[in-house]
């Protein structure tokens, strides 16, 4: 026996879905902030642009769809793009560029390798390495304050201001001792 299914069938409009993908709005701050955890280190890395462009639109797709609750297939979807190319060289194209400006203007670029910024270091062209900025050697121009509180004591210092509260009530034992032999040595000789 088999169970029917009892929910309806909702058509699965495919271009409308496609359309709908390709227009989404890649400077959503979500979307943005999630692409770059992803493609940062691919960039740093130097990771090639096309794997990069890749990347970034499996990341759309995924995005999207949990977005939208729509399941869009990533293979069926570049097949789409591949044959609708006019839609998605205007929108999808646009878009990844004004976002690439946008990043290009935030960020100083860095050298290609790191050969690149010691070679800068050892021919002392420092201040042609992107990113470094000068920090002065004096950073607070107000002048210090003066301390309110007494300065808090060193172990070492309370185990001597202990030792001495106790000499100040109690006779040392050298001092007793010494005192003993003294009186000792007076009674022998005044027996003799």
């Amino acid at each position: 026996m088999q169970a029917e299914s009892t929910l309806p069938s909702i058509p699965y409009d495919r271009e409308a879905v496609y359309t709908a993908l390709t227009q989404f709005d890649e400077s959503d701050a979500e979307f943005q902030a999630g692409i770059q955890t992803i493609i940062g280190p691919m960039q740093s890395s130097g990771v090639a642009p096309e794997q990069i462009e890749e990347t970034k639109k499996r990341a759309k797709v995924f995005f999207w769809s949990q977005r939208t609750g729509n399941q869009v297939d990533y293979a069926d979807y570049k097949a789409w793009l591949a044959s609708n190319t006019s839609l998605a060289d205007t929108n999808g194209a646009g878009v990844a560029s004004q976002v690439d400006e946008t990043k290009a203007q935030d960020k100083e670029p860095y050298p290609a390798s790191f050969d690149a910024i010691v070679e800068l270091i050892t021919t002392g062209k420092t201040d042609q390495i992107p990113g470094i900025r000068d920090i002065p050697l004096k950073i607070n121009e107000q002048p210090p304050t003066q301390a309110t509180m007494s300065r808090p004591l060193k172990p070492w210092e309370k185990a001597n201001n202990a030792a001495s509260d106790d000499d100040a009530l109690q006779p040392s034992s050298q001092t007793t001792a010494t005192v003993s032999a003294n009186t000792i040595t007076s009674e022998l000789q005044t027996e003799n």
